[in-house]
């Protein structure tokens, strides 16, 4: 999803900010779109989730994935609109660590492509 966005900042412009502003048809095929990316990363998640005994059994996958997607959006809008981080791969091991973290999973226990 990152990669996809920020690769094409008329896309991400057009997804994260501006978006909203054309109507219906577009709001209800953006969030088609994003619902994919959050069943993919919510399946993800599960399966960290599973590897790794004595994660919280209560965490609500769907619910995870969404802010997650929330936390990556917000860094491509902010990128966007100021330009930091600069490059935008600067941010990305603190927010791997922010979001593992979340999950009750350390360096050594993730797996995939989490």
């Amino acid at each position: 999803f990152r990669h996809q966005t920020t690769s094409s900042t008329k896309l991400a412009n057009l997804l994260l900010v501006k978006g909203n502003s054309m109507g219906a048809s577009f709001v209800e095929k953006r969030q088609e779109i994003f619902g994919r990316f959050s069943q993919l990363t919510a399946g993800l998640i599960r399966d960290a989730v599973a590897a790794k005994r004595g994660t919280d059994a209560d965490l609500d996958a769907e619910i995870a994935a969404h802010a997650w997607l929330g936390a990556v959006g917000e860094l491509i809008v902010r990128w966007l609109e100021t330009g930091e981080p600069d490059p935008m791969e600067r941010s990305l091991p603190t927010l791997r660590l922010l979001l593992h973290r979340g999950l009750g999973l350390t360096p050594d226990t993730v797996v995939g492509a989490i």
